[in-house]
């Protein structure tokens, strides 16, 4: 073979021995000084005769070396030599003029590309090293350099060292200014296509340098003649191959590196791609190509300009028989980083859409989107898209193809995918996609698009949930009330499970059905301010209907109009249902329990609910009560110890009841953070978690949960105080009686449940109204300010600190509502009853920090003595043993959080044997202690404090507020 003939004559001249990679075998470059092989020989891209340098950027033939090497004089005695030693490589026809590098400006030109040469040696070894600028390249654009990038693109970095290299060879005072333009970058050259001089470099910003120029451009052109306006990579392009057209220099060597042996060529044309014209190869003497690729960056500028001289382009490189595509990257990606992320890239695997189809889809709306993307998840660009669909509609109507008018199509479809039941919305799909020669998959991606396209023209929709929701809409006059649970039916010996939603749709209640995961249109307004209100595809599986409440036995019953569902018949069977199971001491908790189970049903018409704590201790009933309120409130599930997924879980799709069981660990050290969410969770402004999952290919998605609604706990120790302000406490205890255990046969528990959720379909809009105008209405203070009286004629307990305001009426308005609609004749007791359980809370708190302020007041007084100064240093260890002996069961965390709540620390500290440590200043603490207990500043005397009495509060009087905060306390 004519190429092993060069690897010979190579070894034989000393250039030798030659290193195989692949089918190529590379020599250390006879014409310029390098430490790694550079010289290519052989493979299906060069000629037998002739061998390529990367680091020249030119090739050479065996006539070149010979005269290299010295052992001829000129071309005449070259050739004959080569005759007669290597005739296969012997030169056909009359020699052509040879300067032999004796030129001036070929000298010149090779003192640029041994300068060069060192550069890119010098990245070489440092690539293969991870060296400092590898991995500052690393940090800069978040992937590797690999050395055949180096290699086929002679990429190389310019460092301080290099000032003197460029002053010799560029002169001193150009040499120095190209030199501070290349400082501290990755510099690729721009070598001219056949004579192979380096006309400039792409320089990226790798390393910052003081006297470096343009320290605010990351990529810059640092020009070697100004004349030369060439394409980064072209003079690597061969007659035949596919050119693809980059923007920057990194996009061309990363994908032009991948493609390497597929026939492709990378360049890179700045940002110029819509110049990139046939005159670019005619000026080289180049053929043009077959096919040629434009590859914009992720940028809306790059695109619209593509895409406004996408006209002008077709119509020269159709002149020159060549057919234009754009290739399709995923959203927010550069070609760079798409190549990167790509185990594999190959032409063949690459999207490309031809130019016309890719400005057709910005001109309908479509972005980037392809059957590809979908099909591996990747998101289509967002492209800014008012603006660029009107360009692209602009130029492809100067191209002679104009986009009809769709409106007419979209209404079409519109209707067809909501006003039409499963079966006759895919015949009609069907039909329309007949109609337009399409698949119904390519129509319904069709209709997606032209729904993103015209959202707002189309009418607006109000989605309901599918397992429990209602809408009162005061401007259309709407009311639309919604239940749902899954139905399962067995046909031709397969279970089919479809939902169920029952409705009250503008006072008519309605049973409809629907596949599982498919909307339901349930009304729609027509006219001005049109609007469709439809029941979202069910995520989930929703409540079994046999189970839940008891099968086509409440259908029938409500389709005959059999249910009646008057609450106060139902608010009176639960009542009885409590006195049968649970043994309680106060008749108001009875009524609490029945309430709260009609609450559950009701749950979304009110701002906030509160929770329900049972309180006792082992035997006391608090299992039993939990298994009855089971069976009765609205999707009810009982748990243990559950995770906040979990509980995102249930809240969200099934908006039931959650009830957990053995609720003590709610009070351990640990579970702040649970206890924290699920404080938050008991009004629906604040009842939303989120939370991010992270999907294939690394895709991050945020995901809200709805973790609003009714809760039930039982334990034998009580919640932290974050919780328990937000608790109605029902108190348990020991029954001497035995009562019945709630099984699943005792009573018709699923008549019950339906028969509550007809009475939430038939009251919602009653209990709604009563609900808003509870906050003005003074008969529930009436009530509850007759009943303060009564107890204290009675003075069997206190009533002054008992109140119903803020966060107390809050709680108490949802019962309240519901306990006057149902017709209960204790309002003013239950009233009564949950703003008496808040007071206490409210005293624990007040207590729990007069207690604590007290034994670090006596520690620093102690701390103080003979010490000058304000502030002293108390240990924790000390604090915590005083406070649990004055009657306090707090650790360390607790009293902490009284210290930082109660702001008198000045400083936290934690030595090397983990002692905590806290400093204190003695009148802060009192002036806390006096705001507390709501005594009188002193009269202005020195205290001894350095301060005076009008700031502080004596010994004396902080023992007196010890003795009123003791007298406070309500055990």
């Amino acid at each position: 073979m004519e190429s092993m003939g060069l690897v010979r004559l190579l070894e034989d001249l000393g250039f030798g021995p030659g290193k195989r990679m692949g089918t190529y075998v590379f020599f250390r470059c006879p014409f310029h000084q390098e430490v790694h092989p550079s010289f290519a020989v052989g493979g299906p891209r060069f000629d037998g005769r002739r061998g390529y340098c990367f680091g020249c950027g030119r090739s050479y033939s065996a006539v070149d070396v010979v005269l290299q090497a010295g052992t001829a004089h000129d071309f005449r005695e070259a050739a004959e030599w080569l005759r007669k030693h290597y005739p296969e490589l012997a030169p056909e026809g009359q020699p052509e003029k040879q300067t032999n590098g004796r030129d001036p400006t070929e000298r010149f030109l090779r003192k640029v590309r041994e300068l060069h040469a060192v550069l890119k040696d010098r990245l070489y070894e440092d690539v293969l090293q991870k060296g400092e600028w590898s991995r500052a390249w690393r940090r800069v654009k978040g992937y590797d350099l690999e050395p055949m990038e180096v290699m086929l693109y002679q990429l190389g970095v310019v460092e301080e060292a290099d000032r003197s290299r460029f002053e010799e060879v560029f002169g001193s005072q150009r040499g120095r200014r190209l030199w501070r333009q290349a400082v501290g970058r990755l510099v690729a050259p721009v070598i001219e296509p056949g004579t192979g001089r380096v006309v400039g470099w792409w320089g990226r910003l790798v390393r910052e340098h003081s006297e470096g120029s343009h320290p605010d451009r990351k990529v810059l052109y640092i020009a070697v003649d100004r004349n030369a306006r060439v394409p980064f990579g072209l003079h690597r392009y061969r007659d035949g191959d596919v050119v693809i057209v980059c923007e920057g220099a990194a996009d061309a060597w990363v994908l032009g590196t991948r493609l390497y042996g597929d026939g492709v060529t990378v360049v890179a044309a700045g940002g110029m791609v819509d110049r990139f014209t046939p005159e670019v190869f005619r000026r080289y003497g180049l053929r043009c190509p077959s096919r040629l690729i434009f590859a914009p960056d992720a940028e809306w500028s790059a695109v619209r300009t593509l895409v406004r001289k996408a006209d002008v382009l077709e119509r020269i490189w159709s002149e020159e028989g060549t057919e234009l595509g754009v290739l399709e990257i995923p959203a927010g990606r550069d070609p760079d980083e798409y190549v990167k992320g790509s185990e594999k890239v190959s032409l063949r695997s690459l999207r490309v859409r031809s130019l016309r189809e890719f400005v057709a889809g910005l001109a309908r709306g479509d972005g980037w989107e392809g059957e590809a993307a979908e099909s591996e998840g990747l998101a289509p660009k967002t492209l800014g898209a008012s603006g660029l669909e009107a360009e692209a509609r602009r130029t492809l109507k100067r191209m002679g193809d104009d986009l009809r008018d769709e409106d007419e199509e979209l209404l079409l479809l519109a209707d067809a995918a909501m006003k039409y039941d499963e079966e006759e919305r895919e015949k009609v799909l069907v039909e329309l996609a007949k109609s337009r020669g399409m698949t119904v998959a390519e129509l319904k991606k069709r209709l997606r698009r032209l729904a993103k396209r015209k959202f707002l023209e189309r009418p607006q929709i109000c989605f309901l949930h599918p397992a429990l929701d209602a809408v009162f809409d005061e401007e259309t006059g709407t009311e639309i009330i919604v239940a749902g649970y899954e139905a399962e039916e067995l046909v031709a010996g397969e279970t089919v499970r479809f939902n169920i939603h029952l409705l009250n749709v503008n006072g008519e209640v309605q049973i409809r059905s629907v596949e599982r995961g498919q909307p339901l249109l349930v009304f729609e307004v027509e006219g001005k301010e049109s609007k469709r209100y439809v029941i979202r595809p069910s995520g989930t599986a929703l409540p079994s209907l046999n189970h839940a409440v008891g099968g086509t036995n409440l259908l029938v019953r409500v389709r005959e109009g059999q249910e009646k569902g008057d609450l106060r018949e139902l608010y009176s069977e639960l009542y009885g249902l409590f006195r049968k199971y649970v043994g309680l001491s106060k008749q108001a908790h009875y009524e609490i329990l029945a309430l709260y189970t009609v609450m559950t049903y009701f749950h979304r018409l009110f701002t906030a609910v509160p929770f329900l704590f049972l309180f006792g201790g082992k035997e006391s009933g608090k299992t039993r009560t939990m298994q009855l309120l089971e069976r009765l409130c609205f999707n009810a599930h009982l748990v243990t110890r559950p995770s906040e997924a979990a509980i995102g879980d249930i809240l969200d799709g099934f908006r039931g009841t959650l009830l957990i069981d053995q609720a003590e660990f709610l009070s351990l050290r640990g579970f702040e953070p649970m206890v924290n969410f699920l404080a938050g969770t008991y009004t629906r402004d604040t009842g939303r978690r989120a939370i991010v999952m992270i999907g294939n290919r690394g895709k991050r998605e945020i995901r809200v949960f709805d973790c609003y609604g009714p809760k039930v706990f039982a334990g034998f120790r009580e919640p932290l105080l974050d919780l328990r302000d937000r608790m109605i406490t029902i108190n348990l205890v020991r029954q001497i009686r035995e009562f019945p255990t709630p099984t699943a046969d005792s009573e018709d528990w699923e008549r019950i449940r339906g028969a509550l959720v007809v009475a939430y379909l038939k009251n919602a809009r009653l209990v709604r109204e009563v609900y808003q105008d509870a906050g003005n209405d003074e008969r529930w203070r009436v009530l509850f300010e007759g009943v303060r009286r009564e107890k204290r004629k009675e003075e069997k307990e206190e009533v002054e600190g008992v109140c119903l305001t803020g966060r107390v009426l809050e709680l108490v308005r949802p019962l309240a509502t519901l306990a006057e609609v149902c017709g209960s004749q204790n309002l003013g007791e239950i009233l009564w009853e949950i703003g008496r359980q808040h007071s206490e809370v409210a005293v624990a708190v007040f207590y729990k920090d007069i207690v604590v302020l007290q034994a670090l007041w006596d520690l620093a007084r102690q701390s103080q003595v003979g010490k000058t100064g304000r502030k002293v240093v108390v240990g924790l260890s000390d604090l915590v043993p005083i406070v649990r002996e004055r009657g306090e069961d707090l650790h360390m965390r607790g009293v902490l959080e009284v210290i930082k709540r109660q702001q008198v620390a000045s400083g936290i500290k934690v030595d090397w044997n983990g002692e905590v440590y806290v400093e204190v200043s003695v009148p802060i603490i009192e002036r806390r202690l006096a705001v507390l207990t709501n005594t009188k500043r002193g009269n202005g005397k020195d205290n001894g404090f350095g301060g005076t009495d009008s700031e502080n509060v004596n010994g004396k009087e902080a023992e007196w507020m010890w003795e009123q905060a003791s007298d406070q306390r309500i055990m």
